[in-house]
């Protein structure tokens, strides 16, 4: 686990990965808001590159500390680890508040935008926020980035985990 100060992060991230910096830099300042959220400019990421925050910085900085620690913690970084983290139903569905899962089993229900109602089909993570809606079999979840990738070569973005 990393833990580290945003200035800390961003000076290392400038110091090794200029580009990756710049990116996230330009990405920031065309973002726009959602009432809380903030949403990078997704534009200013496309020429990014794909670098580890391992390799970019934390294999490189002179400025790391190690310190040992005993967490529970777990890599929530897709949406089948939602779905194994979440409360359960009695069919082992996950189902946000407003949205529902009728003769379901093994799903994962999420909504930011309209109500979600699932009939009969199981081992699903379906994803609806006010712009997309993305239902994908659990065991193809981590193909989330092609689907955003997809999407955003027709001038969309879909969110993910």
């Amino acid at each position: 686990m990393f833990m580290f100060g945003a200035r800390a992060f961003l000076e290392e991230l400038k110091r090794f990965e200029p580009a990756i910096h710049n990116a996230c830099r330009d990405a920031l300042a065309e973002a726009r808001r959602e009432g809380e959220r903030i949403l990078p400019a997704g534009s200013a990421l496309q020429s990014c590159p794909s670098t580890s925050v391992d390799y970019a910085v934390m294999e490189r900085s002179n400025r790391i500390v190690v310190v040992p620690a005993a967490l529970d913690w777990s890599d929530v970084g897709s949406w089948a680890t939602i779905y194994e983290l979440g409360a359960k139903d009695s069919d082992g569905n996950v189902v946000e508040a407003g949205s529902a899962a009728l003769s379901s089993r093994a799903c994962l229900i999420k909504s930011t935008g309209p109500s979600v109602v699932a009939i009969g089909v199981e081992d699903l993570v379906i994803i609806a926020t006010p712009d997309h809606v993305l239902v994908v079999p659990r065991s193809e979840a981590q193909r989330v980035r092609e689907a955003a990738l997809a999407a955003s070569r027709d001038g969309d973005k879909l969110g993910g985990a």
